[in-house]
C-alpha cells in the first residue's frame, strides 16, 4: 500500500515551519552508522537507521509513493555490502518502481565494476571506506538540493567530485 504525500511543511504555531529532511542510513557496522547518524542529526537532518539490508528493505517497502518517489525518506545512505539483501539490490529495486529518491553509497570494496552498477542505476555518488565525514555531509546537501538545480556529486575512484 502506498504512503500518504506529506506537504513539506508543517504549522509550528502561527507560522509555517519547514520540515527537516528525512534521511534512512542503513550500514551493518554499529561504529560507523553512529557516527554516520549523529553527523547528520547535527546538521538538523530526521534520521532514521537500518542495521542490515532488511531492515532497509522494511523502512522504505511501505512508503512508494504513486509517483514513484519512497516518501518517508528524501534521501537515503547506505553500504553497499550488508546481510540480507545488498544496497545495489534495494536501489535496483527502486529504479524498477520509478522512485526519484537520492541514493548515496558506501563501500568498502572500490570495485570499479561495483562502482559502475550504481553509477547505472542511479547512485548520486558512492563512498570509498575510509571517508572523511564532512564529504558526506557535502553530498547529502548537495543530493537533497537537487531540485534547486544545484550541482550534485560525480563520480571519482575515492568519493564524490562536484560537478557533472
Amino acid at each position: 500500500m502506498a504512503a500518504q504525500s506529506q506537504d513539506i511543511f508543517e504549522p509550528r504555531g502561527s507560522l509555517m515551519t519547514p520540515q527537516p529532511a528525512r534521511v534512512l542510513v542503513a550500514e551493518d557496522d554499529a561504529e560507523l552508522r553512529t557516527l554516520i547518524v549523529m553527523a547528520l542529526r547535527d546538521e538538523g537532518y530526521q534520521v532514521t537507521e537500518a542495521v542490515d539490508g532488511n531492515e532497509l528493505l522494511d523502512g522504505i517497502a511501505d512508503s512508494i509513493l504513486d509517483d514513484g518517489r519512497v516518501g518517508a525518506f528524501d534521501l537515503i545512505v547506505s553500504d553497499i555490502q550488508m546481510p540480507g539483501f545488498t544496497a545495489l539490490d534495494i536501489l535496483a529495486g527502486l529504479r524498477r518502481t520509478l522512485s526519484h529518491t537520492p541514493v548515496i553509497l558506501i563501500t568498502a570494496f572500490g570495485d570499479p565494476l561495483v562502482r559502475h552498477k550504481a553509477e547505472r542505476l542511479g547512485a548520486v555518488c558512492v563512498f570509498d571506506k575510509p571517508f572523511d565525514i564532512a564529504d558526506l555531509r557535502n553530498a547529502v546537501a548537495r543530493a537533497l538540493a537537487r531540485d534547486r538545480d544545484q550541482p550534485l556529486p560525480t563520480f571519482a575512484p575515492n568519493g564524490p567530485s562536484q560537478g557533472n
